[in-house]
């Protein structure tokens, strides 16, 4: 017999293996058929909305920097030449003026920051009266919270003193009425190498977030809400903002309580203003109730 010769056998053969990746591929051809079906049954959310700014809102288009904050904040007025603008490098990092912000920002739903030092006009030259504000905004993603404080200081070279731990500040004043109450900030301790090299100086410094309009301090529940494919209170769209202060007055062991109570009073004047900033939670539910009836 010819060996190069096919035998009657020598053809395709269907045999168990193919059929069980034949069963295989008619369920993912019916599962992707059918997922928009599954998504649109049970209301899940795999997409996040951006959160449009408030109409007096105003950001710089190139450096994604606030310029509506006011420069005098209760008592305290922004110090000459102290305003923050990151380069482009930097807002990667801090993850604002990425490309999707930059196609956002004509529609005024980008992520954007602040960053400024503030002075006490009342009380220019004595301790705890210069202080630095961080505030950044993020929205139309599940973004997962990577800017908090403790690792923003170890990624600068500091070192943590204890856990950050959390602090509670009289009730502010003009605020919406989801801030008026005790609100919890959370508080860092922290020391990094003073200028020498040889020194070490310890610091502190304070944070609370807005999300979706009201005030939150863990950021895990932030997490939990920007990730779930339920979506959050106001479904499909969610933005949280990180309000971050701290003195620049070196705050050691026996001077933390007195740098809480100066935190409250830079609490008391600033909040207002910053609020004004960032998207109310009736804001949120007015948008959120306008794609509902859209949707209808």
């Amino acid at each position: 017999m010819n060996a190069n010769r096919p035998n009657a056998t020598s053809g395709f053969r269907w045999d168990r293996g193919m059929t069980h990746f034949a069963i295989a591929a008619a369920i993912l051809i019916v599962s992707a058929a059918s997922w928009d079906v599954v998504v649109a049954k049970l209301g899940l959310i795999l997409d996040k909305e951006p959160v449009p700014w408030p109409p007096h809102v105003r950001v710089n288009p190139e450096t994604f920097n606030l310029e509506t904050l006011p420069e005098r904040l209760g008592r305290f007025e922004m110090a000459p030449g102290s305003e923050q603008i990151l380069e482009e490098e930097m807002r990667e990092t801090l993850g604002t003026g990425t490309p999707l912000d930059k196609s956002r920002v004509e529609n005024r739903r980008s992520n954007w920051y602040v960053m400024r030092t503030y002075r006490d006009t009342t009380r220019p030259n004595e301790p705890f009266s210069y202080w630095r504000l961080d505030i950044t905004y993020y929205t139309g993603t599940a973004d997962l919270v990577p800017h908090i404080g403790e690792r923003c200081i170890l990624a600068g070279g500091g070192s943590l003193i204890g856990r950050p731990t959390e602090v509670t500040f009289p009730q502010p004043m003009h605020v919406p009425p989801e801030w008026e109450k005790p609100l919890v900030f959370e508080r860092t301790r922290f020391e990094q190498p003073g200028r020498d090299g040889i020194s070490v100086q310890q610091y502190v410094q304070y944070h609370i977030f807005s999300l979706d309009g009201e005030p939150e301090s863990n950021w895990m529940n932030i997490r939990a809400s920007l990730s779930s494919i339920f979506g959050g209170k106001y479904g499909k769209y969610s933005y949280f903002a990180k309000i971050q202060f701290a003195p620049l007055h070196q705050v050691r062991e026996g001077e933390v309580q007195r740098a809480d109570e100066a935190a409250a009073e830079f609490m008391r004047s600033a909040l207002p203003s910053i609020l004004a900033q960032l998207p109310r939670a009736e804001d949120m539910a007015r948008l959120h109730e306008e794609t509902q009836s859209k949707g209808k």
